[in-house]
């Protein structure tokens, strides 16, 4: 654990202070990482890591830390989430939230309080490599020295220790203004100061907002340098309307399944965790058809939302006793 008192660079400016919560998940992706199919939209959101800290104008005080999962994980998360006066977490808005986001709606009073220091030093930077930044333990490693979960990040079922890292990388960031990208192979390491404009922004006085997150979203861009994806922000608009839409036709699908009682409340989570599991163009489908009321027309889509369904409750060793009688 990091130490309980810590001084912070001294600012003129009101820093927002308060509780901040420093945020790490974890994810199914069905796609391997750094591919055109790897983006958050097509992936499994499953648990989350809260390392809670009190902020204030020259000091931090580390406090408790939470971790949220189970099959409504990401409803969870949202309402933990809204306890913080400010949220940090390294591609928390580039992909953390935008994969909840298939499960569940963010609202813009959270999204207002976010910080991604992954795309805020990724616009700082000097060099134009495409990598050094998107991964924790890269960075963490290249600008605080070996930590105890180097080159783990994405595998660790709890994600606690990584919201730690979180909350270590971000300190360093905000006391020592520097940070040092992970070298091109055969370089060696060039630190990097953290200027007035990134240090606002890392603090929260400067916020990305809601309105400029939800257009990242929905542009489908996932890698700074890249192409968006299509893909994914054909995805991401069809989440927006998918909590407009009735989802019956997903619990009638899953009923088979409920013998003791099919007429039992599904979480609305573990609903959406089946549409993840499907290959994108059929999630995009099967959240499409059911818009248009359509879900149900289709044998095959209805067989294959079950089978995905059957593997989000075997992958999670979900009981289906007390966990699913009320909706997510």
């Amino acid at each position: 654990m990091p130490p309980k008192n810590l001084r912070l660079a001294r600012s003129s400016t009101k820093r927002p202070g308060g509780r901040v919560a420093f945020v790490a998940t974890v994810h199914f992706r069905g796609y391997p990482r750094r591919t055109p199919r790897s983006y958050p939209e097509s992936w499994v959101f499953l648990s989350t890591g809260i390392a809670w800290a009190r902020v204030g104008r020259t000091s931090m005080t580390v406090l408790d830390e939470e971790l949220i999962q189970g099959p409504r994980a990401a409803t969870e998360t949202i309402r933990a989430l809204e306890r913080a006066d400010l949220v940090v977490g390294h591609g928390l808005l580039n992909t953390d939230l935008r994969s909840v986001a298939m499960m569940t709606p963010v609202p813009d009073e959270l999204a207002d309080r976010c910080v991604d220091p992954y795309l805020i030093l990724e616009n700082a930077r000097r060099d134009r490599r495409r990598t050094g930044l998107d991964t924790l333990a890269y960075l963490a490693h290249a600008t605080l020295g070996p930590t105890p979960h180097d080159h783990t990040y994405g595998t660790l079922p709890d994600p606690r220790p990584v919201a730690r890292l979180t909350l270590r990388l971000w300190r360093h960031l905000v006391t020592h203004r520097s940070f040092t990208p992970s070298p091109a192979l055969g370089k060696s390491p060039c630190p990097q100061a953290v200027d007035d404009e990134t240090y606002e922004r890392l603090t929260g006085r400067v916020l990305m907002g809601a309105t400029a997150w939800n257009e990242h979203r929905q542009s489908g861009l996932v890698l700074p340098g890249r192409r968006p994806v299509a893909a994914a922000a054909a995805l991401a608009a069809a989440a927006d309307t998918t909590w407009k839409n009735d989802l019956t036709p997903l619990h009638r699908a899953v009923e088979p399944l409920l013998d003791d009682d099919p007429r039992r409340s599904l979480p609305v989570p573990l609903l959406m965790s089946a549409l993840q599991r499907l290959r994108p163009p059929d999630n995009l489908a099967a959240r499409r058809a059911l818009g248009r009321g359509t879900f149900a027309d289709s044998a095959a889509r209805t067989d294959r939302y079950r089978e995905a369904f059957a593997r989000v409750v075997n992958a999670a060793h979900i009981d289906f006793g007390p966990l699913s009688l009320l909706p997510g």
